[in-house]
């Protein structure tokens, strides 16, 4: 399975769902955020040999008969739509904080879907009063799959706790009150995973 996250504006969570999916899936996980820390910060969370920075005039690489998560961002330039034309689904998060932020997200899933149809729309890290608002808006341009990822220290931190929201919960070295919050978080992100993970 290949997927790709795309959002052309930063500060949208995309880097941090697409390592938080690839570690979930043991997947290769290949970026173009070339030596701006990115890799410091996550490549202990997934296999060894499984982080790959891809240089501006770098190629890009694929692994056959294995999952890859392709985390890239920015203007939509020929590697991209490349990139995007052989997965088989595309994520677009967004993060929203105001209302100007709806007509760009929009316009970025337009764009994309010239390039690939099989859309997954990310709405995360955002205040829950502005979360049906954003659903509605974005219903009513488009009939793709929207999952919510409510704003948490838990996806924030990833590469502080380097393991994800399921393996937290699941696992033993969180305290009761994490544990706590985890509770509903948790299956939402089993949830998207599961989506995600089924053959389309």
């Amino acid at each position: 399975m290949n997927t790709l996250f795309y959002s052309r504006k930063g500060g949208q969570g995309k880097t941090t769902h697409a390592i938080a999916y690839a570690r979930h899936l043991g997947a290769h996980f290949l970026t173009f955020d070339y030596d701006n820390g990115t890799r410091e910060l996550y490549e202990d969370m997934l296999p060894e040999g499984k982080f790959h920075e891809i240089a501006p005039t770098g190629k890009l690489v694929a692994y056959d008969g294995e999952d890859h998560v392709f985390d890239f961002g920015g203007y939509l330039d020929e590697r991209i739509i490349r990139t995007a034309k052989v997965c088989d689904q595309c994520v677009i998060p967004i993060a929203f904080q105001s209302p100007a932020e709806i007509k760009p997200f929009i316009d970025t899933v337009s764009e994309l879907s010239k390039h690939n149809d099989n859309i997954i729309l990310l709405i995360n890290n955002t205040e829950r009063e502005y979360i049906e608002e954003l659903k509605a808006s974005v219903k009513k341009n488009f009939d793709y799959p929207i999952f919510v990822i409510p704003r948490s220290k838990f996806i924030s931190k990833l590469s502080v706790y380097q393991e994800t929201p399921i393996e937290l919960f699941e696992g033993k070295g969180v305290s009761l009150l994490q544990r706590h919050h985890l509770k509903n978080l948790a299956p939402m992100f089993r949830e998207f995973y599961d989506y995600l993970s089924k053959e389309k």
